[in-house]
């Protein structure tokens, strides 16, 4: 496999969220977006940008199966966030507002011995092994 295009599925969940920063404060609220990358299964925190990515690019798509919890582990997250990174006063209200699914591609290149997944919407390249899970779903086709 030299180079291959393909579209890596990531589940996007809205999340609203209201907690008090200080005692004699009122509640604030603030809308969240996490991808949640549904190979690798790891979660980050995101913009709404994404919904540019609704439609397949290519013909290639890697399948997927949960075998996690993706609220339960949203939520978990943002709880944390708001407890320790933001410091709030009081526990956050959290709540699920939407999911959707879009499709990113991306695009494994082989440069000598070495192998990149490449993001195409950003060029950000990652440098991964032949025991990478998407090189392997992507051998086995």
């Amino acid at each position: 496999m030299s180079n291959a295009q393909f579209n890596l599925p990531v589940l996007i969940s809205e999340w609203q969220v209201k907690y008090k920063p200080l005692p004699l404060m009122r509640k604030k609220g603030l809308t969240h977006f996490l991808a949640t990358n549904l190979i690798e299964t790891s979660t980050s925190f995101s913009d709404e940008s994404l919904k540019d990515f609704k439609t397949e690019k290519y013909d290639i798509t890697l399948p997927v199966s949960l075998d996690y919890d993706v609220d339960q582990y949203g939520e978990k997250m943002l709880k944390n966030y708001y407890i320790h990174q933001k410091k709030s006063w009081s526990f956050p209200e959290i709540k699920k507002i939407t999911e959707y699914t879009v499709y990113l591609p991306y695009a494994i290149e082989e440069v000598g011995n070495k192998i990149f997944l490449v993001e195409e919407s950003t060029g950000m390249k990652k440098k991964i092994s032949k025991k990478n899970k998407i090189y392997g779903l992507l051998q086995r086709g």
